[in-house]
């Protein structure tokens, strides 16, 4: 009887633990599809819910996330050239360790990663 109980206790964990997973990641990748207008629009909308923004206070904090979004935007065109080649060269040196038919899977992983990129900051 325990183990019944047991097993029903551990399958709706994991159930609920996977729903959660699933509903996370829908969120994030809504959030990042929508861009840096949805994404300010986002941020500013959930702030004025959480603080109790006033409509003057939104239209200034709404300017310094658009501001702060350009500015992170700026750095981050100057620096991921260096980044991506420091990525490219590890992975190079990677393969170079590698026999025949691990450099197949290595390179499927390659490209998996590629197509599974991390998304830009949140503004």
């Amino acid at each position: 009887m325990w183990v019944i109980i047991f097993l029903v206790f551990i399958l709706g964990a994991l159930a609920g633990s996977l729903g959660m997973q699933q509903y996370i990641q829908y969120k994030l990748s809504d959030f990042f599809r929508r861009g840096e207008h949805g994404r300010v629009e986002t941020l500013l909308a959930r702030m004025s819910r959480d603080v109790a923004l006033t409509d003057a206070q939104q239209v200034e904090i709404k300017n310094i996330l658009q501001e702060s979004h350009n500015r992170i935007h700026e750095i981050k065109t100057q620096t991921d050239p260096h980044i991506r080649a420091i990525i490219d060269d590890s992975f190079r040196r990677i393969r170079e360790k590698l026999n025949d038919d691990q450099k197949k899977k290595f390179d499927d992983f390659h490209e998996r990663l590629k197509k599974h990129r991390r998304h830009p900051p949140p503004f």
